[in-house]
């Protein structure tokens, strides 16, 4: 099962829809998964500019500290 999950999805992704991403969310909430949801405004699939790379990966990143995953002040660092 399932212990923590975050999921990343594109508001205007032509692939996975983001529907899909917020019902997947529910269900998780529902079954008690730790789990994030993550939006990307004006994003599709793969392909971000630089604002919405930066905005993914420190998602990511303070995901990963909140679980005890990643140290806190690793989440400083953004992609260049």
């Amino acid at each position: 099962m399932l212990k923590k999950y975050l999921c990343l999805v594109a508001i205007i992704d032509p692939v996975v829809p983001c529907s899909h991403a917020v019902r997947l969310h529910e269900a998780l909430k529902k079954a008690g998964v730790i789990n994030e949801l993550i939006t990307i405004p004006g994003g599709k699939h793969g392909g971000f500019n630089h604002e919405q790379t930066v905005r993914a990966f420190t998602a990511i990143r303070e995901f990963l500290a909140r679980q005890g995953l990643m140290k806190a002040d690793q989440t400083a660092t953004a992609p260049r």
